[in-house]
C-alpha cells in the first residue's frame, strides 16, 4: 500500500506560533504514518532561522521592511511554490490562502483573526488580511485551533461551513510527580512563590498588567515573597516602563531554547492576554499542574475553565488579590490538581486523534491507502 503524502507549506521563521504549529503537525502526521514534506519560504540574507529539513522556496528582499513579508506572500510565493504532488496540502496560515487557487486539495489552518479586530498591530496588516481572507468563502476545508477562532471566523464571513477544531497541544509530557513536588513545597511553607509570564511583547498580550502586579505586590508586606519571571523579548518602550517602576522582584529573560526548566521552577502562571487564537502557555503550564490566573476573555476561558481563576484583565488589583489567595496551601493544592487534570484534554495524543478525525471528516484517506 502507498502511504498518503502530505505537504506542509510554512512561511514564517522559527519561534513564531504558526511555525511551532507546523512542527507539531509534521511530528503528528509522521507518527500517524503519513509521508510528510515541508516547504519553507526563506527570505535571502535574512538572519532568522527557519524550519530544518525543508524544501526551500526562496523569496525576494524588499527595500521596505514592513512590506517585505506581505510582498512575498502575495506576489512571490504563488510563483515560486512548486507544483505540489502530495495527496494533501496544508496551508499553515490564512496569510497564504491565495495558494488555494493552485491546490484544490488544500487544508488551511486558522490561528486567529486578530488582524481584523481592534487589536490589529497596524493598518497594513488589516488591509492585507481583508484581502487574503476573501478566499475563505470558496474554501471548505478549514481547521481552527479553538472554538473561539471558529466562532469568529464563521460570524465574520457569515459562513455555514463544518470547520474542524484541532486544539493545540502541550509540548511537554504530563507527569503528576512534578505537580506533587510543587504542592508539597507549598504545604511545607515554601517562602518564595515564583510567578511566570510567557508571551511576545505585543499590546494585546497585556504585559503591563503583569508588571503592575509585580509593582503592587512589591510594596506589600506579606508572609511569602513573590518572584516574578518574565520571558519575553521586550520592546524598548516596555524596558523604559519597567525601569521607571524600579522593580526588584522581577526577573527578565529574553529568550530560552528550552523552557522546560522554567516551568519546573514556576509555581503560578499569569496570563492576562486580551485576545488570542489559543494560548499555548496555558496548556503547557497545565501539564506541570501549575495553577493559572487568566484573563476572563475567550478562548482562555474555554481552555482553562474552572481549572484556573478568571479575572478582569483591566484590573491589576484583582490579580494581586487572587494571587495572594492562591498562595495559601489549601487553595494552591486544589487549583494545582484541577490544572493537572485539565491537561489531559490537550495532550499530544489527543492532538493526534483530533487531527486524524479532521482529515477523515474532510474525506481524505488515512495514512495507508
Amino acid at each position: 500500500m502507498k502511504a498518503t503524502s502530505v505537504a506542509l507549506v510554512s512561511v514564517f521563521p522559527l519561534y513564531t506560533g504558526t511555525t511551532a504549529l507546523v512542527l507539531d503537525y509534521r511530528r503528528a502526521l509522521s507518527d500517524l504514518g503519513y509521508m510528510v514534506n515541508t516547504y519553507q519560504l526563506v527570505i535571502p540574507e535574512s538572519p532568522k532561522e527557519y524550519v530544518n529539513n525543508s524544501y526551500v522556496m526562496e523569496g525576494k528582499r524588499f527595500p521596505f521592511k514592513n512590506f517585505e513579508l506581505p510582498f512575498n506572500l502575495l506576489f512571490i510565493l504563488p510563483n515560486i511554490v512548486p507544483e505540489l504532488k502530495e495527496d494533501i496540502v496544508f496551508l499553515s496560515d490564512p496569510a497564504i490562502l491565495k495558494l488555494k487557487k493552485k491546490f484544490s486539495n488544500s487544508v488551511v489552518i486558522f490561528h486567529d483573526l486578530r488582524d481584523l479586530s481592534k487589536f490589529s498591530l497596524n493598518p497594513l496588516r488589516k488591509i492585507f488580511y481583508i484581502y487574503i481572507t476573501k478566499f475563505v468563502k470558496s474554501h471548505d476545508k478549514i481547521i481552527a485551533v479553538s472554538e473561539f477562532t471558529k466562532d469568529i471566523l464563521l460570524s465574520r464571513f457569515n459562513l455555514n461551513l463544518d470547520v474542524q477544531i484541532v486544539d493545540r497541544c502541550s509540548h511537554f509530557t504530563t507527569d503528576s510527580s512534578l505537580m506533587e513536588e510543587k504542592v508539597a513545597a507549598i504545604k511545607r511553607g515554601k517562602c518564595e512563590i515564583n510567578v511566570l509570564y510567557i508571551a511576545a511583547d505585543r499590546p494585546y498580550k497585556n504585559i503591563k498588567l503583569f508588571i503592575k502586579v509585580a509593582e503592587y505586590i512589591g510594596r506589600m508586606t506579606l508572609e511569602v515573597k513573590f518572584n516574578f519571571i518574565l520571558l519575553s523579548k521586550l520592546r524598548n518602550s516596555t524596558k523604559r516602563y519597567i525601569l521607571k517602576h524600579h522593580l526588584n522582584n522581577l526577573e527578565i529573560i529574553n529568550h530560552m531554547d528550552d523552557i522546560y526548566p522554567l516551568y519546573r521552577k514556576a509555581d503560578i502562571l499569569l496570563y492576562p492576554s486580551l485576545i488570542e487564537g489559543f494560548g499555548l502557555p496555558l496548556v503547557e503550564a497545565m501539564s506541570f499542574g501549575i495553577p493559572i490566573i487568566y484573563s476572563h476573555n475567550r478562548p482562555m476561558k474555554d481552555i482553562v475553565g474552572n481549572s484556573g481563576i478568571a479575572v478582569n484583565p483591566n484590573l491589576p488589583e484583582l490579580w494581586v488579590s487572587e494571587l495572594i489567595k492562591l498562595s495559601k496551601k489549601e487553595n494552591y493544592e486544589k487549583m494545582a490538581r484541577l490544572s493537572y487534570e485539565r491537561s489531559a484534554a490537550y495532550s499530544y495524543e489527543t492532538f493526534k486523534e483530533k487531527l486524524l478525525e479532521a482529515l477523515k471528516n474532510f474525506g481524505y484517506s488515512t495514512a495507508k491507502e
